[in-house]
């Protein structure tokens, strides 16, 4: 057999994928799998089929021990619970008001455990002490939106049980390890780049270079991220093999000799992986560039996709759950575009046809000469644009599967960025050496740093004007990213094997002439689904309002959006939803009133522009805040429409009738004055109160309010709303409580669920439910909520 350490590592890979996936979703896998091993096993001599028997084990132990991590890392026993506990800190990173500690060995309920500690910004504490802390563990928050940041699926990857804000600490012991070392040698280090660099520069390099992100610019981080190239600002292969190659090359010339030189530059490579925080994904290239190395020690040849699947093996071997990082799987995309799927488009580019079976190309036979000169530069140029393209393509259904958007621009910004990053990362590792010398050579130095990041900024900025720079396609469903990853698979399939038995029947000429065809459906299998559908979403936005709706002709509306114990709800719960169903902005903009827990979030968006009319009722005109607001609209492009009781109004087929306030509800409160909607989508009525009062909501009694099928609860579920007439009035069916957890006000108040339950009302609360979506399909609203 071939490559046995390869199918070990996809045999094992796949056991640990078949643990963290969904069930449901990969049974039908099943069959595949078992159909490629028996395929493998009649096909091979019987002295290699004892190999494949040992497959199934390998991928029985990935998913026992992925499973088991798993379990442990779920245990919620201690939640809430006061711990005193003691270990040694493995991780520290600077955050903007505190120090996250990741501490490791913590003894917790007779089991040893990780901890992640949020301490004081200055506290005195390094990588390798040993520290007693004691205070309350929690359990890492789980997104309650689409699109939302998952606290609890991104610390459990990381092998985190429980988060602590200690009351208090002892250190036992200062770490002296090899680890505590380098992580002074970071801390040195990132001190230099201060000395020389501007803030916003010495954030790109400290990032860059060490994986700190604690003083990176955060408008810089997102620029790049919208341009593609985010991916240069974190520790990968890239860095890794200009790191190791660079050290190699210079070792041999100083007379290291090869044994020599890759035992050095594997020690110093695998040192840079540890001081940078050997994340996942700087662990798999730390692995292949030691295995390469190994390789040059050994006098062996390096085979790629061996290298690859041995560093998945150790990866997920030491962390299973590592394989619950979206690095993490855009580092093996990334890897496997390179090293797979460039070489088999490479077999389907028309000029290597021409090149291998001598086809001739008649408007490039003038002379020998210029043909030859035309058909290398061609050549160079697919080798040079290839691997990005291939890179491109490769991690396209990753890239809108976790973030909802495609840049396009992001291969034509790597072709740029890539070779002034190659010059940028030894540069930046030369100035920092100069600076222990002398810091005016290094200032020199800073500048040729710092002009290469303006050339980076001017490109990112001017391609993102352009239009059609990001594809939103929404997040496509895992079903639809296993079907294209499982086309692309194919299509590498046909185009790269040499098999005699295939290539020469006449099904296989036939496969492997038309093999890009499946690439190219993988490409255009993302197109948005979720698009399609008209949908009202109540968004758990904490203690605020945030309804969006979809009509059935794609008109965004958001009535209110606003919290107040969520910080920059719009950017954190808010955007990311609309990225989640491929929205770029909002149409139109209702504000109920101008309390900060319902227009917080607005303002956000305004300020990005992504709203395009604010709705506002005549009332409010006289409210500072909401006129501020209105302000705000208009200098952001935004046009400002005012409504009175009994406008109404039609969007994509469904009717928009507000019932209140009138122009003489001045001198009511400011919770009285809310504008009250009633939306009419498809057959199904929607109630909208803002934060009316049991007041009001008899006002609108008395105007005959019936045959409500989903009502917006007034006032978070609050004891003075809700009141017994009008539930009884409305005749509503089902009610959505949108409030925050361990909130203040005690929302939703007891009585007004008595009450509800009294009404025979389905009740979702969005502090336990999570957002509650109600997507429009064959003319029918259905019901999910996001915490099942």
């Amino acid at each position: 057999m071939s490559r046995p350490l390869m199918w070990v590592g996809v045999a094992y890979t796949l056991g640990v994928i078949w643990a963290a996936g969904d069930q449901k979703l990969f049974y039908g896998t099943a069959g595949i799998v078992l159909f490629v091993w028996i395929t493998g096993r009649i096909r091979q001599p019987w002295k290699e089929k004892r190999l494949f028997w040992l497959l199934p084990v390998f991928f029985v132990s990935g998913f026992v021990i992925f499973d088991q991590a798993m379990t442990d890392v779920k245990d919620a026993s201690m939640e809430n619970q006061f711990m005193h506990t003691r270990g040694i800190i493995c991780q520290s990173e600077a955050k903007e008001k505190t120090l996250a500690v990741t501490l490791s060995d913590a003894d917790i309920n007779g089991r040893k455990k990780k901890l992640l500690l949020y301490m004081e910004k200055d506290a005195p504490v390094a990588v390798g002490d040993d520290i007693e802390v004691r205070g309350i563990l929690e359990k890492p928050e789980r997104a309650s939106n689409p699109g939302q940041f998952d606290g609890a699926s991104y610390y459990r990857s990381k092998g985190i049980a429980y988060i602590m804000r200690p009351d208090g600490y002892t250190i036992v012991g200062k770490g002296n390890s090899y680890p505590a070392l380098l992580d002074k040698i970071k801390k040195f280090w990132c001190g230099r780049y201060q000395s020389f660099l501007n803030e916003e520069d010495a954030g790109v390099v400290r990032a860059v270079l060490t994986g700190d992100k604690a003083e990176m610019d955060e408008k810089t981080e997102q620029l790049y991220m919208q341009a593609g190239i985010v991916h240069v600002l974190a520790i990968s292969g890239l860095h890794i093999s200009i790191i190791g190659m660079s050290v190699y090359t210079l070792l041999k010339r100083l007379g290291g000799g090869l044994k020599g030189s890759a035992c050095l530059s594997g020690f110093i490579v695998l040192s840079y992986g540890v001081m940078t925080g050997f994340g996942p994904s700087t662990e798999r290239a730390v692995i292949m560039f030691l295995v390469r190395m190994g390789a040059v020690y050994l006098g062996c040849t390096y085979d790629f996709l061996s290298a690859l699947s041995f560093s998945a093996l150790i990866l997920f071997m030491s962390r299973p759950l590592s394989i619950l990082q979206t690095g993490v799987w855009f580092s093996f995309a990334a890897v496997l575009s390179i090293g797979v799927l460039w070489p088999a488009i490479e077999k389907c580019i028309p000029w290597q046809y021409a090149k291998t079976r001598n086809y001739k190309i008649e408007h490039l036979k003038k002379t020998m000469g210029v043909k030859t000169t035309i058909r290398e530069w061609i050549e160079r140029m697919i080798r040079y644009i290839g691997p990005s393209a291939a890179v491109t393509i490769g991690t396209l259904p990753l890239t809108a599967f976790c973030y909802g958007a495609v840049p396009l621009v992001g291969f034509f910004m790597n072709l740029l960025v890539l070779p002034l990053m190659n010059l940028f990362v030894p540069m930046a590792l030369g100035a920092g050496g100069v600076s222990l010398l002398s810091i005016s050579m290094a200032g020199f130095c800073g500048g040729t740093l710092h002009f290469i990041l303006q050339i980076n900024r001017f490109l990112c900025e001017k391609m993102l004007i352009l239009p059609f720079s990001v594809w939103r396609t929404g997040v496509p469903p895992s079903a639809w990213l296993l079907i294209d990853y499982g086309l692309m698979i194919g299509f590498a399939l046909l185009a790269l094997p040499e098999h005699k038995w295939f290539k020469h029947t006449d099904v296989g000429k036939i496969l492997i002439k038309k093999s890009w065809l499946l690439m190219l459906a993988g490409l255009f299998i993302l197109i948005p689904i979720r698009k399609m559908h008209p949908m009202v979403a109540f968004i758990d936005v904490g203690q605020g309002d945030g309804i969006f709706m979809r009509t059935a002709n794609g008109t965004t509306w958001l009535i209110d959006g606003g919290s107040s114990d969520v910080q920059n709800v719009g950017k954190y719960r808010i955007i990311p939803f609309m990225n989640y169903y491929g929205e770029k902005s909002i149409d139109y903009a209702c504000v109920s009133h101008g309390d900060q827990d319902h227009i917080s979030g607005v303002r956000e968006l305004l300020l990005e522009k992504r709203i395009r009319h604010l709705v506002l009722t005549a009332v409010s005109e006289t409210d500072e805040t909401v006129r501020e607001l209105a302000d705000l609209a208009v200098s952001n492009g935004a046009q400002v429409i005012y409504i009175n009781e009994d406008t109404r109004w039609e969007s994509g087929g469904w009717q928009f009738w507000c019932l209140y306030p009138g122009r003489e509800e001045k001198e009511k409160s400011e919770n009285d004055q809310s504008m009250v909607l009633r939306v009419n989508a498809s057959g199904t009525t929607f109630l909208f109160t803002g934060d009316i009062s049991s007041e009001v909501e008899n006002v609108l009694n008395k105007d005959g309010i019936s045959d409500v099928d989903v009502l917006k609860t007034a006032h978070h579920g609050s004891g003075y709303s809700s009141s017994e007439e009008f539930l009884k009035a409305s005749k509503a069916k089902m009610a959505v409580i949108s409030c925050g957890r361990k909130n203040r006000y005690g929302h939703p108040a007891p009585e007004t669920l008595e009450r509800m339950q009294k009404a025979d009302m389905q009740v979702y609360i969005t502090m336990k439910t999570g957002a509650v979506i109600m997507p429009c399909k064959k003319g029918k609203f259905l019901l999910q909520t996001w915490l099942k």
